[in-house]
């Protein structure tokens, strides 16, 4: 996936949670022949919205480093 690829699902995803006003499971698909995205299918979101403190945020930090494999953006 190109940056633009990336941010159209990020816009889909957006406009997915907007209209049914809450967290969608999402999946989606790249076609190889025409280069365009597909969402295949959306329902809402079930694991992460029922725990009980749904604003807090978790962090993480690595404890050692090691050499970058992949960049680019990520969508969650």
């Amino acid at each position: 996936m190109n940056d633009q690829q990336v941010q159209e699902l990020a816009a889909y995803a957006v406009l997915l949670e907007k209209h049914y006003g809450r967290s969608m499971d999402i999946e989606w698909a790249l076609d190889s022949n025409d280069k365009q995205l597909y969402i295949v299918q959306a329902r809402p979101e079930m694991v992460k919205s029922q725990e009980h403190n749904i604003h807090q945020v978790d962090r993480y930090q690595l404890k050692q480093h090691a050499p970058v494999l992949v960049e680019g953006r990520v969508i969650g």
